[in-house]
């Protein structure tokens, strides 16, 4: 037995050193000579699922990815800050300090599946069930909720786990899908009994936080199997063999080719520098994310015309590509607590609007009846909408969640290390619009500018602060309140008042890294950008598959959620590929 498991390594090695049928490559030269039925700007997420699906089917498709492939990179496992984070930059956010954020996003075959925390949770199933309210026939929890447990294989908590109290609901999962699900078995267990046992004395306790209900607190899993990481990438296409896919690497897309408002093929810059077009006999499929996917589109002569016109682009469609931008801010606080552990929290907390508001739940609610109309007029003025009646329809629907449906508001994701305990926290469901905007007509120069509009939103502020005190109220609360000894962020300088956690949120926070939005999936009349089948309008053989399709943020990490929109983007697409 022991000369077995000795030669596994080297079993282990010669298995990733088999050939498989498939091209990767740098050469763009040979890619740009071929002919492809699809053409995908994006190696992330959603453009490593479609590829697969289309592939499997025997469509010619070609993937274009900025970065590398990442799966032999020891910084997948680290932090961010390095070659594979896009790193986008923000311009000074006048109402946070002046302060200028860094967004994350992976640069690499798999994308922000790379470098992301890991969590996996699902939303409220009457929040997917609202993009069908919108308008986009189709989209609903029912819909989306089978390919979201299609995706993954999930791996229940161990019985010590379990025995902490981290339950769990099978039914909510998958078993035999390409992503790797677990409960993070490195996290002390004795610490989480306690934190567990907290939650249930204030409110529900979800048993899954993928079965649609994320209320309080949940058991968190995250798509890692045995301490690695369960990418995208390596999910989908990783050591698969589909000889009707080439992957091309180390390649910016800068702008999609039409003949009249049919899009041909793109535009892309090789390593070498050189800039080449590629042909798509079908369609193209954008993925290139949150932030690069309008700027490309932009480019390409499909944006506000306003920002097209500045830049010196002309005008294709005049579309609101790039506004409608949302991301939440995070800030951390921190207790000193007995016992001391390290690792990352099996539990979040998803705190409703009753349990952050307090004494302050009339202030709060009054914002939310009496200023939706102003708010929507001031993201049109600032050139972060482009239509001040769809925005409100948005806006109205997430009122709604939060003051009649028991929407989880806020997230706080707790994490030990020593003897203390620390909240990432944020507030989930922010009203506040930001945009995209070029400021060249160079789609290589990466002349954007990216402005999230952090805390220009009244509600977005009091709400953050709201969210951050109730780490100090689920801290002092038992049996917890028995092993804390002490608050070190924001520290007993900051009082209970929502103005003192304000204070402390705009000098200590930063982008939480869920930008979204900026390709709305709603009608057009309503500021959107694709219509319920991710289609570009005005045009034909486009589409944008990525994060930049949701037009709003729901109370979950995003993952989930991207990958059974992708699953279901292929499907449509072949469907239709079947049509012609």
């Amino acid at each position: 037995m022991l000369l077995q498991l000795a030669q596994l390594p080297l079993l282990a090695a010669l298995a990733l050193a088999a050939p498989y049928k498939r091209a990767t490559t740098t050469d763009g030269a040979s890619v740009a000579a071929q002919s492809f039925d699809y053409v995908i700007a994006g190696g992330g997420l959603t453009g490593v699922v479609v590829a697969r699906r289309l592939a499997e089917a025997n469509h010619r498709v070609l993937l274009v990815e900025a970065g590398g492939d990442e799966e032999g990179n020891s910084l997948v496992t680290a932090d961010k800050q390095s070659a594979i984070d896009w790193a986008f930059n923000t311009v000074p956010q006048p109402q946070g300090g002046g302060k200028s954020m860094k967004i994350r996003a992976g640069k690499g075959l798999g994308g922000s599946t790379l470098i992301n925390g890991m969590a996996w949770t699902k939303p409220h199933t009457f929040q997917l069930d609202d993009l069908e309210t919108l308008g986009n026939a189709g989209l609903n929890w029912d819909t989306l909720a089978p390919l979201m447990r299609s995706v993954e294989t999930y791996h229940p908590p161990s019985s010590e786990q379990q025995a902490a109290g981290l339950t769990f609901d099978t039914s909510c999962h998958g078993t035999s899908g390409p992503i790797g699900v677990n409960i993070n078995p490195g996290v002390p267990v004795a610490f989480e009994k306690v934190f567990n046992n907290t939650g249930a004395s204030l409110g529900p306790y979800a048993r899954d936080l993928s079965c649609g209900n994320p209320a309080i607190l949940g058991p968190v899993a995250h798509n890692q199997v045995n301490n690695r990481r369960s990418d995208a990438y390596q999910g989908y296409l990783w050591q698969k063999d589909f000889p009707s896919l080439t992957i091309l690497t180390n390649a910016v897309v800068g702008k999609v080719t039409f003949s009249g408002t049919r899009a041909t093929g793109v535009e892309f810059r090789d390593q070498s520098g050189t800039t080449r077009t590629v042909s798509a006999a079908k369609e193209v499929l954008l993925a290139a994310g949150s932030i690069r996917t309008p700027v490309l589109l932009q480019h390409s002569g499909i944006g506000p015309r306003a920002f097209l016109e500045s830049a010196g682009v002309n005008v294709l469609v005049d579309l609101p590509a790039g506004q409608n931008l949302i991301d939440q801010t995070t800030s951390t606080t921190s207790f000193q607590f007995t016992g001391g552990a390290a690792g990352g929290g099996q539990s979040i907390l998803f705190p409703r609007f009753q349990d952050i508001a307090g004494g302050d739940s009339s202030r709060l609610s009054g914002l939310l009846q009496a200023n939706l109309d102003k708010w929507a007029q001031e993201a049109v003025d600032a050139g972060a909408s482009g239509s001040k009646e769809g925005l409100k329809k948005v806006m109205t629907l997430q009122r709604d969640w939060i003051l009649n449906d028991g929407a989880a508001v806020g997230e706080a994701f707790d994490w030990t290390g020593g003897d203390s305990v620390n909240y990432d926290t944020w507030f989930l469901l922010p009203f506040g619009r930001g945009f995209v905007r070029i400021s060249s007509n160079d789609p290589y120069s990466n002349a954007f500018t990216v402005d999230p509009r952090f805390f220009t939103n009244e509600f977005d502020r009091l709400a953050t602060a709201a969210t951050l005190r109730y780490t100090r109220t689920y801290s002092r609360t038992q049996p917890l309140a028995g092993i804390i000894t002490n608050e070190w962020k924001p520290g007993s300088n900051t009082g209970d008042s929502l103005e003192d956690w304000l204070n402390f949120a705009r000098n200590d926070y930063r982008s939480n890294w869920h930008p979204i939005g900026t390709c709305a999936m709603q009608p057009r009349a309503d500021g959107g950008v694709v219509d319920a089948n991710h289609r570009v309008y005005g045009t034909q053989g486009l589409r944008v598959l990525d994060a930049s399709v949701l037009p709003f943020q729901v109370s979950s990490h995003l993952m989930t959620v991207l990958y059974g929109l992708a699953e279901r983007a292929a499907e449509v697409i072949k469907k239709d590929a079947c049509a012609v």
